[in-house]
């Protein structure tokens, strides 16, 4: 934001800061959801998107595990295969299981859209900040030479 002009005199100088901060916001959420940095949100865990996405998915290869439909020993395919064919038995399986990976990914996407909404709130909470502070010092600094 220092390197932004103090005022936006044309469209092309409001057209650069907007593309500013749009790379400013990317950034920041590359930092926080592909490579995992968390510096701007140390001491909240809830924004740590690496550790929140692995423990989602264990959750979740938890839950197909525990899931009774897809049990590993009770060798259902061989008795499965001599009764019916082995397309109808997957069919079923899956059919078993589906709502297991649909709820997995409607969880990441929400979880994924409430750390984007929180840290462009943050990041608009700074910017206001800044703008604020420095309004203030202008007014503050036209007090001062009496406005003769």
């Amino acid at each position: 934001l220092n390197k932004m002009p103090k005022k936006l005199s044309s469209v092309a100088e409001a057209m650069t800061a907007v593309m500013q901060i749009i790379g400013t916001s990317k950034e920041s959420l590359k930092k926080i959801l592909v490579r995992g940095e968390f510096d701007e949100f140390p001491d909240d865990k809830h924004m740590h998107c690496k550790a929140r996405l692995v423990e989602m998915l264990n959750k979740c290869s938890d839950q197909l595990h525990e899931c009774n439909v897809s049990d590993p020993k009770s060798n259902f395919l061989l008795e499965e295969i001599a009764i019916l064919e082995e397309a109808k038995v997957l069919q079923g399986k899956v059919k078993g299981i589906s709502s297991i990976p649909i709820g997995f990914v409607e969880q990441v996407w929400s979880y994924i859209e409430d750390v984007v909404l929180r840290a462009g709130h943050n990041l608009i909470e700074k910017m206001k900040e800044r703008s604020i502070n420095w309004m203030t010092e202008i007014v503050e600094m036209e007090k001062l030479t009496d406005y003769t």
